[in-house]
């Protein structure tokens, strides 16, 4: 859809600069805006850049200078530029719809405006709340609750006696609420020890594609917080406790009962070793592995494997090319040490 940059600036509370009557159809980044787009500049490197495009507007930070293309100002750009977009680019919208190959169990209660795919297959004694999206392929086990205004893409399975709160988003392929990995040696056999614990997933959670959140164990649950973000190809291991607000990047790692806190980052390839607590807000740099042989505190930036602090391991990190050139300087000094200790012995002598 499109809109006037007038209705957009007062869509956001803000003030326009310029024309506010140009008409907005489309969002562009720096390398690829026309006319017709806006884009959004954080600081006056990227403001020059966009003035430079052929976007018809920009949205600009209320520090920065003039613009010299039609502006709407606001203290948080990037945010402001991510209402425009969903206002611009809106969701598909629920509506009461079941496809007739969908298999649906009798005793399955489903809510109001709910949108039911192609050969989803949904089983006894689940609910479904109102305007609900189960694209098609997915298929939903014995005893799961989910709650109202959720979105599961196509091929998404959620396992048996999970629970989803409000306005879950899960992408393709994600498995929720399969076992976790779980096995006992005896008499060279690996005995299968059963998971019979669920899944409990919070409000407001979005979970990339190809993910698997595991359940729990023993009993009790696997618990995502409220508003987690959960990238591609995460694996989440049983009875695994992420605070609210978390976000885990492509191909992290969580091993089982891990405890964090809320609003962690995990950035890409980094693990979090089995049993490891985390205080709020610990920010874990790429391809990182967090160990359990303490208690991490709130706030803490880290880096490396084992990971230790972040400022630390950076500084390490500059020494690393340099080792081989030290190794040499190293031996040179030993072998220059050895003839003096030689020379000196012969003297003595």
């Amino acid at each position: 859809m499109a809109d006037t940059l007038l209705s957009l600036a007062s869509l956001l509370n803000a003030e326009v600069e310029g024309d506010g009557s140009i008409v907005i159809s489309g969002v562009a980044g720096l390398d690829n805006a026309k006319p017709g787009d806006i884009l959004f500049a954080e600081d006056a490197r990227s403001l020059k850049l966009a003035e430079a495009t052929l976007a018809s507007a920009v949205i600009v930070g209320d520090k920065l200078g003039d613009c010299a293309k039609p502006a709407i100002r606001h203290a948080h750009p990037k945010y402001a530029f991510a209402v425009v977009l969903r206002h611009l680019y809106p969701p598909r919208a629920p509506q009461a719809f079941v496809h007739p190959t969908a298999s649906i169990a009798q005793s399955a209660k489903i809510g109001n405006d709910v949108s039911i795919g192609a050969n989803v297959v949904i089983d006894a004694h689940t609910s479904i709340g109102d305007c609900t999206m189960i694209d098609a392929g997915c298929v939903i086990g014995e005893n799961v609750t989910m709650g109202r205004e959720c979105w599961l893409r196509a091929n998404v399975t959620i396992y048996h006696d999970c629970i989803l709160g409000n306005q879950v988003s899960i992408h393709s392929g994600s498995v929720i609420g399969g076992d976790g990995f779980g096995y006992v040696m005896h008499k060279g056999k690996h005995e299968k020890l059963l998971q019979v614990g669920n899944v409990v997933i919070g409000d407001d959670v979005e979970i990339g594609c190809n993910t698997c959140v595991d359940r729990a164990s023993f009993g009790g649950s696997t618990v995502i917080g409220s508003g987690c973000r959960i990238d591609n190809l995460v694996q989440i291991g049983h009875n695994a406790n992420l605070g609210p607000g978390t976000i885990l990047v492509s191909q992290v790692g969580i091993a089982g009962s891990v405890k964090m806190g809320q609003y962690c980052i995990i950035a890409g390839q980094a693990g979090v070793a089995n049993g490891a607590e985390m205080g709020d807000q610990i920010m874990v740099a790429a391809q990182s592995g967090v160990t359990s042989n303490r208690k991490w505190k709130s706030g803490q930036k880290l880096g490396g494997s084992p990971a230790y602090d972040l400022s630390e391991w950076l500084r390490s990190c500059t020494i690393h090319p340099k080792l081989p050139d030290m190794a040499k300087e190293f031996q040179k000094l030993k072998k220059e040490v050895e003839e003096l200790k030689k020379l000196l012995k012969e003297r003595a002598d």
